[in-house]
């Protein structure tokens, strides 16, 4: 599910970091992540519009890649278009 994820973003033009686990007993520590990039490739529908989209997923794990996250802070302000009244459903 995370790589279709990351390449939604991809999609969008965004980059994306696609971390997973580190498996064992295996040589390329990015291979949980690898994998799940390659079968969403072979996904139907397609999860990236174009195949250069796919470069902007960057595959990694969460031992050596997880400090590459950056958390936006301060930056994201709540829409003056969106009031609580207008988020709420009412029932009649």
């Amino acid at each position: 599910m995370g790589s279709r994820i990351a390449a939604h973003f991809a999609n969008a033009g965004i980059p994306a970091l696609l971390l997973d686990i580190v498996l064992p007993n295996q040589p390329n520590r990015n291979a949980a992540a690898l994998g799940g990039l390659d079968a969403t490739l072979k996904q139907k529908p397609a999860a990236f519009f174009t195949a250069e989209t796919k470069l902007l997923v960057t595959p990694g794990n969460f031992e050596d890649d997880l400090a590459k996250i950056r958390i936006v802070t301060g930056s994201l302000k709540p829409s003056p278009r969106i009031s609580r009244s207008s988020a709420t459903c009412s029932r009649k």
